[in-house]
């Protein structure tokens, strides 16, 4: 609805602010609901007959698929109504998806730390899962800062594939920190 309201009366706002500003709301409420820390809390997930690495996906497919539901739900009607080209409302989908993507493993990272340094209390987690987002946040909005006055047009793609970059390599390194929680999850 809002995603139409605003490809209605705010045709004029470009689609890279509304990315950068769903992707703040995001970061903000990327740890509120995520089915991994379920499967973690639960442990259910470890009885998957698989490699850790395929677990770490399954765990995060059902956050992958909302946030790329969110995506097109926010994006195309969008991008439609105020006539920004497919390839844009294509790459605000991929970057929204990638960058919500990073956050779910850094999530999972920052739970596997809170464990790992003995905090158990929700409060305690919350901290530290705030503390380990805003570390990946601040490169992001640099990036977004330095892309905007190495170009001083803002039309350009090379925000996108900047951030595409940064969400995909920082979310393969992080998912590597994240998979030692399936090794021996089930001997916790």
């Amino acid at each position: 609805m809002i995603s139409i309201l605003l490809g209605i009366f705010a045709k004029g706002v470009d689609i890279k602010i509304i990315l950068i500003v769903v992707s703040g709301i995001l970061f903000f409420s990327s740890g509120l609901g995520g089915k991994i820390y379920t499967e973690i809390s639960y442990y259910f997930i470890f009885i998957l007959p698989d490699s850790p690495q395929k677990k770490l996906f399954y765990g995060i497919a059902s956050s992958l698929i909302k946030l790329f539901s969110d995506a097109v739900i926010l994006f195309l009607p969008f991008g439609i109504l105020s006539r920004k080209s497919p390839f844009e409302i294509l790459l605000c989908i991929l970057c929204y998806v990638t960058f919500g993507g990073m956050l779910s493993y850094s999530g999972l990272l920052s739970f596997r730390i809170a464990h790992a340094l003995g905090f158990t209390g929700q409060v305690s987690k919350g901290v530290i899962f705030m503390l380990f987002q805003l570390l990946l946040a601040v490169p992001a909005a640099l990036i977004v800062l330095i892309i905007a006055f190495l170009f001083k047009d803002f039309n350009s793609y090379a925000l996108y594939f900047a951030l595409l970059i940064y969400s995909i390599g920082a979310g393969a390194l992080i998912s590597l920190g994240c998979v030692g929680i399936f090794n021996h999850m089930e001997f916790d």
